[in-house]
């Protein structure tokens, strides 16, 4: 019985010091108040708006190295057309360039196919998709195209 008594009490000083800790603690209606203090036509802009799409371009500008002539050009590629240069084509999903005032960044999302001809007789031409994938501008070694001839490089985007 005594034990009985003492597990009770520790459990009821435990508790109230659990209340007692409690009343310390972040309450819901003080950030009811901080959503209230910036209101929403303020022009302050959160990471996760939905209206961030600003930033994709219509075209990417790509720069392109053939490795055998050692000649490179730039290429512009408008958005989801499909562009043949040699054995390869090249087609731009999307293309990211950063706000102004952000970091320098430029990001296409490109798929690259390489052009075979499997029947030299009736001219059928196999494309094999070689590359999807980001490329960023300022690190080019992060997510390359590996090719025997071509290196592809991200240079940015344009309206």
């Amino acid at each position: 019985m005594i034990k009985v008594k003492l597990f009770l009490s520790i459990f009821f000083i435990t508790l109230s010091l659990l209340g007692f800790c409690k009343s310390f603690a972040q309450s819901s209606p003080d950030s009811k108040k901080i959503d209230e203090t910036i209101p929403q036509s303020s022009g302050v802009a959160f990471l996760d708006d939905k209206s961030d799409n600003v930033k994709f371009s219509s075209t990417a500008i790509v720069q392109i190295l053939n490795k055998t002539t050692a000649k490179s050009s730039l290429v512009e590629l408008k958005i989801n057309q499909k562009i043949n240069l040699g054995t390869i084509t090249l087609k731009a999903r999307k293309c990211w360039q950063a706000p102004l005032e952000q970091k320098p960044e430029t990001k296409i999302l490109l798929e690259v196919f390489e052009n075979k001809v499997t029947d030299s007789i009736n001219q059928v031409v196999e494309n094999t998709r070689i590359f999807y994938g980001w490329l960023f501008a300022s690190s080019p070694s992060i997510s390359g195209m590996e090719h025997p001839i071509y290196d592809i490089t991200a240079i940015s985007c344009k309206k």
